[in-house]
């Protein structure tokens, strides 16, 4: 079942140490969770470092309806820009929408347990997508250090295309994705899969190490009473 989920990239310097709670960073980190966990209809959060870029933080929030999304960045975006301003560099963070859905089972590449995950938004993709997805899904599931696959469209257009998909795979390392971009059947077949069925090429491509994730309802947190 596809959900919901808020993508947020935000430029905080690896200088500023959020992922320690008990430091200045990881206080106002925490209470920019906290807004989060309160908002309505949050069900759940996962964020990390972009491992190629670590002063950019990928923060990922699934809610029960696309709408909450929006009456969040309505409601409280205000508030979370005066939180961001002493972390951030860039006060606009880049926000994008998505319904995501696990293809694999299990899936750890979406907070899960994965080390880092590797993605990338494909653009202008065309009306046999869903066929080349099929595929690419069916395959890398047999390459080393696979860890599970997940993906679905963005409902904004990204750099001016339309038609935008997310794809999301979690891998033990950088190094072993990295090693099937040297095989014989990426050069042959993985590469071209996907790319000759998004017209407007990609964006966004990396790896996020999704080392922090939460639920609601963990510690006692009711994250704004939604039921799930």
């Amino acid at each position: 079942m596809a959900e919901p989920t808020q993508m947020l990239i935000l430029s905080i310097p690896a200088s500023k140490p959020i992922e320690d709670p008990t430091s200045p960073a990881g206080t106002t980190w925490q209470e920019i969770l906290e807004l989060i966990r309160k908002s309505k209809g949050y069900k759940r959060l996962y964020w990390g470092r972009h491992v190629e870029k670590p002063d950019h933080v990928q923060l990922h929030i699934v809610r029960s309806l696309l709408s909450h999304h929006h009456t969040f960045l309505t409601s409280s975006s205000p508030h979370l820009t005066t939180l961001l301003h002493p972390l951030v560099t860039n006060t606009k963070p880049t926000i994008h929408h998505a319904l995501i859905s696990e293809y694999s089972k299990p899936c750890k590449g979406l907070g899960n347990g994965a080390p880092v995950t590797g993605t990338a938004i494909y653009l202008s993709t065309t009306t046999t997508w869903n066929l080349a997805w099929t595929a690419w899904v069916s395959f890398v599931q047999s390459v080393p250090g696979f860890l599970g696959i997940a993906g679905g469209p963005v409902l904004e257009a990204i750099k001016g295309e339309e038609r935008a998909f997310v794809a999301l795979v979690g891998w033990e390392s950088v190094a072993m994705h990295e090693a099937y971009h040297h095989t014989r059947h990426f050069r042959e077949q993985g590469r071209r899969v996907l790319l000759d069925e998004a017209e407007g090429g990609y964006a966004h491509y990396g790896h996020i190490a999704f080392a922090h994730q939460e639920v609601r309802g963990e510690n006692g947190d009711e994250g704004g009473g939604a039921k799930l």
